[in-house]
């Protein structure tokens, strides 16, 4: 509508003013039209008018919101190329446009930049070079900056603080992460859910479920929310260290909590008891879920069976099969494979195949791990005879 307006403007006899285009690109800006504001701002030069930093700092804006954080650095290079001081604001907006193009080295290269040219740094202008490095999890960098804020006396919230826990995770430092936790006890800054949510995804990736335990506690300690979210996390956690107990004392607090069990949540318990070996506490999670009303899924049975595989009940894992059947779930190629593997660990040959029959009247692609399956079946139980009519069938 901005850009309409203006064009009918450039058709009277008074062309527009600056005043004209600086309303338009702000326009822009608030659209994420980058190309616009950009042409706009060449159309103020085609005039010979001046633009002055607010105009200049909206089409960088702009180029933040539209992901185009090289258009942005140009953007203010331009302001100084005409002479128009460059403020913590425009800067700002162009270390934000490196966050969204996911491009830190330019983030801290523009903070280094502010220092050199004495324009004074804020919370802003840190936590977009901050939130560059998390996407990019350049942990080391983001640490660095996370003690140059200290040191230059710029304040910091939690969101900083955040956003350096997250680049430590996704940068697989986890110990850092929690680290940054722990030296939070001490601070007079507010820990919210995403703060707890990280260190426990952290400890979940240690395998320290022990850890997991003791943030969850702290949390009720200090009155933080607890949302489903970080219930599936912690039980995340406890999966990825096999502490099936831990697991299914989450999902008893979870229960009795405001919060709801989801998919989620139990297929993260049942895959904790396939890493503990405890594949009857896991077949008991799966019977319980339409008791809890939540839908049990492909991935929750497939983990189930893959328990039972593991503890070499391959004839639960057959009951499996049959129950996904029963109650309508997707059966897939793992869902067979993983059963097949079940019996032919188990010297059950003939069930083996017989339930590799099934697949094609049940329409599962039989791939090449099914196949093998079968003919790993085949080699267990001495059944050289069966083996030419599996290659018949690949």
């Amino acid at each position: 509508e901005a850009l309409r307006l203006l064009a009918r403007a450039e058709s009277l006899e008074e062309p527009p003013t600056t005043i004209t285009y600086s309303v338009a690109i702000s326009a822009c800006e608030k659209g994420a039209a980058w190309i616009e504001a950009l042409d706009l701002l060449a159309g103020i030069h085609r005039r010979n008018l001046k633009a002055d930093k607010i105009i200049y700092t909206a089409a960088i804006s702009a180029c933040a919101k539209g992901g185009q954080w090289a258009a942005a650095t140009d953007v203010l290079n331009a302001m100084g190329d005409v002479a128009l001081e460059r403020g913590t604001i425009s800067y700002s907006a162009a270390i934000s446009a490196c966050e969204h193009g996911g491009f830190w080295p330019r983030a801290l290269d523009l903070l280094g930049e502010m220092a050199s040219r004495r324009v004074p740094t804020n919370t802003i202008a840190c936590g977009a070079a901050l939130g560059a490095c998390e996407k990019a999890g350049a942990w080391p960098k983001a640490i660095e900056l996370l003690v140059a804020m200290e040191e230059g006396h710029v304040e910091k919230d939690i969101l900083v603080v955040n956003a350096v826990m997250r680049a430590c995770d996704r940068g697989g430092s986890w110990g850092k992460a929690i680290q940054l936790l722990e030296d939070l006890s001490g601070s007079r800054l507010e820990m919210d859910s995403a703060t707890y949510n990280v260190a426990l995804i952290a400890s979940g990736k240690e395998g320290r479920a022990d850890k997991t335990m003791e943030l969850m506690s702290e949390m009720e300690r200090f009155k933080v929310e607890v949302r489903a979210l970080t219930y599936n996390v912690a039980i995340y956690a406890c999966q990825n260290s096999g502490d099936w107990k831990k697991a299914f004392d989450l999902l008893q607090q979870m229960q009795a909590s405001t919060s709801e069990l989801d998919t989620i949540t139990c297929s993260s318990a049942i895959r904790a008891c396939d890493a503990a070996g405890r594949w009857r506490e896991a077949l008991v999670l799966l019977g319980s879920m339409p008791r809890r009303q939540v839908e049990a899924n492909t991935v929750c049975y497939n983990t189930a069976i893959n328990a039972c595989r593991s503890g070499g009940a391959w004839a639960a894992g057959l009951q499996l099969v049959d129950d996904m059947a029963t109650d309508g779930v997707e059966r897939t190629p793992t869902t067979y494979s993983t059963v097949m593997s079940a019996c032919s660990n188990a010297n059950e040959w003939q069930q083996a195949l017989s339930i590799f029959g099934e697949m094609a009247a049940a329409q599962v692609e039989r791939n090449t791990i099914v196949f093998n399956m079968a003919l790993s079946a085949c080699e267990k139980g001495k059944q050289w005879t069966q083996v030419p009519g599996l290659l018949d069938d690949m």
